[in-house]
């Protein structure tokens, strides 16, 4: 053989063994990652059956094909490494092995919405490619890991909604890559880290809802990239520094509105200059300071805030004086209940001003407000008479005067409002002009009635009828049902259900005497061309009679004749029981989990003592095995440009439905007693609709 030949076949000879060496290490790599894979199944098990875990088995070769799994990008024969686990809402039950540190390239950990329950481990310290963590609303709990700090390239990490203790990783707040910090809603206690100066990258800082003590450290103030600040309902205390806004200029709540939160803490506004300060915040919307010890005159430098402010809450805190006229043309919501002061007249010139609330304060005037949908200035010292420019405001839907000293005739104006919204009124009041077309008035909500008729059958008997408005746009029944009026958002539904319960609202309380409609169910719900809610069908409708009993409770009719729907009708009924408000409020209740879940009532899969009540109240806090398919689609197909945004579009989403299902589930309580009142119900709805639409 020649040298040459031999060259050749030695050369062939050695890069046959490298490739078999190489070959050997790529799959010895890979398999430490299936096997880490598998040894994660073993540790957990899923609620769902055919959920991602039943995809993770040997027998698939490609783990990078498994459900929930990412692999980074592949280089030749290399197959490609795990990279993320998204696994957000698969019923995941059971505690985070440690063996998921074996997965040494994993960059994004996404479990949110699942049962996991224990500790963080503290292996996760050892994934050097972690950038990502979000574990919020699960069932985890014990401390926060100080490993985790040594993740050098975390940017986001969301542990909200759990029930983690112990105080805050002072080396993990500080990270110098850290974007997003959310630990809201849980039971962390101790004062707030000081950051350290590489901390400049932090955007995000939600700590609302803990157990926080002592005072906000100054460092926090000098985040000029922060855009979301959250630190109400905690135990903070001390004084807001004056320079506060002079280095926050981009501060705003991303996806919600933009806001900072100190609401329900004991703060004091010191010399009131950090209002000042804020006028740096060109993109501030919303201001929430609510519950603190703020005193004294607002400075006229409040009104001199961003022109984007639309949020400006102040209410409870020790607030006198006049409120400064300025050029805050566009807010939406203006609180400044539980103070003192009066109405300027330059308050006019907030033409996008919908709600305004400054009851229990000492008001000795009311403003010309005209385009308000909700106006509150009970509990004031207002005389004299109600001004009939108030008429003007005809997108006003609340009103409360109650608590003041009004006199004179109700105006004409007003006479399209509910009839009840001056039954509380401490006043002298009639109303001016004819009294039939207060009489008259109807809710917005409720389907008109034209005219009635009469006529007879070919047998001789009467037949009457009722003539009711044209609803053009079908029940909620065919929107929940069918897809011939297209799919009901997130935000449709919540809006469905406050137009609902401001009708029961109407019946129950501002009807005179109070009125029950016994058969609220989906079918009875309809929609005109606007596709604003109606409801109809009063066929079996009770008066309640003696409405100004003793004790001030209407007396409640016998249940002699009266039906219901299954699956709809209060439980009482049943027993005999008299009809009463509660009865509606349970069947409200069941109306909003259908609204949510998509199920009915009467479904097949409910039987004996399993109902649509206990069906939701056993998968909670996990929405995802029970909210509409319609809805999870929604919320996860809703993408935001980053993924900081992202993950609060979609936590904010299930929070609102977390809450909804909450209060459905109180409305549907067996017991009357613990069902809560329709007044009630209505302020929490509106607090959810004004929190997502914000």
């Amino acid at each position: 053989m020649s040298p040459q030949a031999t060259w050749i076949l030695f050369s062939s000879h050695i890069t046959l063994i490298l490739l078999s060496t190489a070959w050997a290490a790529t799959n010895q790599t890979t398999n430490t990652d299936r096997q880490a894979l598998l040894c994660i199944k073993s540790q957990l098990s899923q609620s769902n059956r055919t959920g991602a875990l039943a995809t993770w088995s040997n027998g698939s070769p490609d783990f990078c094909q498994w459900q929930g799994v990412s692999c980074s990008r592949r280089h030749g024969p290399d197959p490609g490494r795990v990279a993320a686990l998204d696994l957000e809402g698969e019923g995941l039950v059971g505690q985070i092995p440690p063996c998921i540190s074996n997965l040494t390239y994993l960059a994004r950990i996404h479990l949110p919405f699942n049962q996991l329950s224990g500790p963080v481990p503290p292996e996760l310290g050892l994934l050097g490619s972690l950038s990502y963590v979000n574990l919020s609303s699960n069932a985890l709990g014990g401390v926060i890991p100080a490993e985790l700090a040594s993740c050098s390239g975390l940017q986001v990490i969301v542990l909200k909604n759990n029930s983690f203790n112990g105080g805050i990783p002072a080396a993990l707040l500080s990270s110098s890559l850290m974007q997003v910090f959310d630990l809201r809603g849980n039971n962390l206690s101790g004062p707030i880290p000081h950051l350290l100066p590489n901390s400049s990258n932090l955007n995000v800082l939600g700590l609302t809802g803990n157990r926080l003590s002592g005072t906000v450290p100054n460092s926090i103030y000098n985040l000029s990239l922060l855009t979301y600040l959250g630190l109400g309902n905690n135990g903070l205390v001390g004084k807001l520094p004056a320079t506060m806004g002079n280095t926050l200029p981009s501060i705003q709540k991303i996806m919600m509105s933009r806001v900072m939160l100190f609401q329900n803490h004991r703060l004091e506004a010191g010399d009131w200059t950090f209002l000042s300060s804020l006028t740096n915040c060109t993109q501030l919307v919303m201001l929430n300071l609510r519950g603190n010890n703020l005193q004294g005159d607002l400075p006229s430098s409040v009104a001199n805030l961003s022109r984007n402010l639309e949020y400006l809450i102040l209410g409870s805190n020790k607030i006198t004086g006049t409120i400064p006229s300025g050029k805050l043309y566009n807010l939406f919501v203006l609180n400044l209940s539980k103070n003192s002061g009066i109405i300027p007249a330059e308050l006019n010139g907030c033409k996008r001003l919908m709600a305004l609330n400054l009851s229990s304060n000492t008001l000795n005037e009311v403003g010309t407000l005209i385009n308000l949908g909700s106006l509150n200035i009970s509990n004031n010292n207002i005389s004299g008479k109600i001004p009939s420019t108030l008429g003007s405001c005809v997108f006003l839907q609340g009103l409360r005067l109650c608590g003041n000293f009004l006199e004179g005739r109700i105006p004409t104006s007003l006479a399209s409002l509910q009839e009840g919204i001056f039954a509380n009124a401490t006043s002298r009041l009639s109303l001016q002009g004819n009294p039939r077309a207060l009489r008259n008035a109807r809710h917005r909500n409720l389907v008109k009635v034209i005219t009635a008729c009469s006529t007879y059958d070919p047998l001789g008997n009467e037949f009457k009828a009722l003539i009711l408005e044209y609803m053009a746009n079908g029940t909620l029944e065919d929107h929940l049902h069918t897809h011939r009026y297209g799919y009901l958002s997130l935000s449709a539904r919540i809006s469905i259900a406050v137009d609902i319960a401001s009708i029961l609202e109407y019946l129950h309380i501002w009807s005179i005497p109070p009125l029950v409609h016994c058969d609220l169910k989906p079918s009875n719900i309809l929609f005109d061309d606007c596709n604003t809610a109606r409801v109809g069908d009063f066929g079996l409708a009770q008066f309640l009679h003696g409405f100004y009993s003793s004790g001030g409770h209407p007396n409640s009719t016998s249940l002699i004749g009266a039906r219901g729907s299954l699956g709809y009708i209060a439980p009482e009924y049943g027993m005999g029981s008299k009809i009463s408000p509660e009865g509606d409020v349970y069947s409200y209740g069941i109306v909003l989990l259908e609204i949510l879940t998509g199920k009915r009532p009467t479904d097949k899969m409910f039987k004996d003592h399993f109902n649509l009540h206990n069906y939701v109240k056993s998968a909670l806090p996990h929405i995802d095995e029970i909210m509409d398919p319609a809805l999870s689609q929604e919320i996860v197909g809703n993408h935001s440009h980053t993924e900081a945004q992202n993950h609060h579009n979609n936590s904010e989403a299930r929070s609102c439905i977390f809450q909804l299902l909450n209060l459905a589930l109180l409305c549907s309580e067996e017991s009357p007693k613990d069902r809560p009142g329709i007044q009630d119900i209505c302020s929490e709805l509106v607090e959810v609709k004004e929190y997502f639409l914000s």
